[in-house]
């Protein structure tokens, strides 16, 4: 569901059978974040966690160069 007016929130949602849900908000620090759920009239009401997300394809590369260069550094240490 995509969310008019503000901005910062991209979409909302809920989860079947409780009362509570979430939301994605684009922000620069989480000092933004702050601002934005202190605005938010149910920000005061729920417990708020926070989990910030990265891009899928950057995140893949990273853990592919990470994962080379522990094997290396592996068959460097047993004399490969």
């Amino acid at each position: 569901m995509e969310i008019v007016g503000n901005g910062h929130i991209v979409e909302a949602w809920s989860f079947a059978g409780v009362t509570s849900g979430g939301i994605r908000i684009n922000a620069d620090s989480l000092e933004e974040v702050d601002a934005i759920m202190a605005e938010n009239p149910l920000g005061g009401t729920r417990d708020v966690q926070v989990f910030p997300s990265v891009d899928l394809q950057e995140a893949l590369q990273r853990g592919i160069q990470i994962t080379k260069a522990h094997l290396e550094a592996m068959a460097q240490m047993a004399g490969g």
